[in-house]
């Protein structure tokens, strides 16, 4: 029977940052998983890891996965509450050993997505924000606004959805050879936070009518 090793801790994913203890890591032999929630989960086999070394930053300590799997985000951190030789250890005595070569790891530079997709959407973001506003300034009553706010959220929402769903999407805003995997758990959080607005503002409709 395999050894298997697990621990409780945060993660950091990109941008990202999970406190404790909302992220998980376990290894056996064969597989390192970090399960992060909402945000996904994290499988590495030795073929995809280079090496995993501690960390220590200015908000985290724990350990650093240096894998070659295109679709997750470059850096990868699993965060501790204790000195990070201890996971190192751990995660060794089951007998996990990374065996990817340093070159196999892929060669990314600058932003996931292309800078003419940033530019558009922020402009039309904004254009479409100022023009909501227009109507309800100055504002008299709370149920005169939120339809108005809502046509700036469904936009925004309906944007992240089509990044993670479609590949035709992603093909037009996402540089070649780059892949959304790299930016998955910011577009989760975008899609929660203005999910969660959206649905604040259903709630405080139904109660102004």
């Amino acid at each position: 029977m395999n050894q298997s090793f697990e621990v409780t801790g945060g993660a950091r994913l990109g941008w990202i940052h999970a406190s404790w203890p909302l992220a998980r890591l376990t290894a056996t032999s064969d597989t390192l998983l970090v399960s992060v929630g909402l945000l996904g989960n994290y499988r590495f086999t030795p073929d995809t890891v280079v090496s995993i070394v501690a960390h220590s930053g200015m908000r985290d300590r724990g350990i650093h996965i240096r894998h070659c799997v295109p679709e997750y985000p470059e850096n990868i951190v699993f965060k501790c509450m204790g000195a990070p030789d201890r996971l190192l250890t751990g995660i060794h005595q089951t007998g996990f050993l990374p065996r990817a070569p340093a070159s196999a790891q892929p060669l990314r530079r600058g932003f996931t997505l292309r800078w003419q997709a940033i530019v558009v959407m922020v402009i039309a973001w904004t254009a479409l924000s100022t023009l909501t506003m227009i109507p309800t300034f100055p504002p008299r009553f709370l149920r005169d606004m939120i339809p108005w706010m809502a046509i700036a959220i469904v936009p925004a929402f309906a944007t992240t959805v089509a990044l993670i769903r479609i590949p035709a999407f992603q093909h037009l805003v996402i540089k070649p050879g780059r892949n959304v995997g790299e930016i998955r758990p910011v577009l989760i959080l975008l899609l929660l936070a203005n999910g969660g607005l959206l649905l604040v503002l259903a709630i405080l409709g139904f109660f102004q009518q």
